[in-house]
């Protein structure tokens, strides 16, 4: 879906000396931040969540995969929070979206170390 920086995941994902050596040569910015917990924005995202299940369980439409909860209203005439679904397809390259919808059949443990 492009919403993975695979830049700032890799700089997670490395080890704590790697990312001492990345953060002192100035390669990484921004990141110690700590992230604080919002309750509204976490109510926000458990009825959105918990919306799209009852239209999951009851087949009054489809599911949304993917909704943007916009807070601030950005590019908008009104500044107001905004959920938006967006459009996803499947991209053949990602192993996700290749599994997706195999249940069992897709046979995970094979990944399993």
């Amino acid at each position: 879906m492009g919403q993975i920086d695979r830049e700032e995941a890799g700089f997670f994902l490395s080890n704590p000396k790697e990312q001492a050596f990345q953060v002192e040569r100035g390669y990484v910015r921004g990141l110690a931040v700590k992230a604080p917990a919002v309750v509204s924005l976490n109510a926000s995202a458990a009825a959105t969540a918990t919306n799209e299940f009852a239209m999951l369980v009851s087949g009054l439409r489809t599911v949304a995969p993917f909704i943007e909860l916009d807070l601030l209203g950005v590019g908008r005439m009104v500044k107001s929070q905004w959920l938006t679904p967006r459009r996803v397809k499947r991209n053949p390259e990602c192993v996700q979206c290749t599994l997706a919808g195999l249940g069992d059949k897709a046979s995970v443990e094979r990944y399993a170390s």
